[in-house]
């Protein structure tokens, strides 16, 4: 009978050990943004959850994410942000099979 061991038996198991570690970091580092007022900090960080969750096809999440990022790139005036997220977010309405809503991003 196999024994299980997060982190130990294969890379696969090792790399889900890893991003679950990563998304619990860029959480705790939103939080913290948040609390020191830094929002670039905190666009920074939901534009790199909205890549993990994509990476992970959770699509719904991803656009959460990357739609935080966007918005707060707006908001703050960071035009080469800006133009990253609206790009990625078309590459994410592509990956959703929503091609009408892509090429708005495109």
């Amino acid at each position: 009978m196999a024994t299980f061991r997060p982190g130990t038996s294969t890379s696969g198991t090792r790399e889900i050990n890893g991003l679950m570690e990563a998304w619990k970091f860029y959480e705790s580092a939103i939080n913290i943004m948040k609390t020191m007022g830094n929002t670039h900090g905190q666009a920074l960080c939901y534009a790199k959850l909205g890549v993990m969750y994509q990476s992970q096809s959770q699509y719904n999440k991803a656009r959460e994410y990357r739609e935080k990022a966007f918005a707060i790139n707006i908001e703050i005036g960071n035009r080469n942000r800006e133009a990253s997220n609206y790009g990625n977010l078309g590459t994410l309405f592509r990956s959703l099979g929503q091609y009408d809503k892509a090429r708005e991003y495109h």
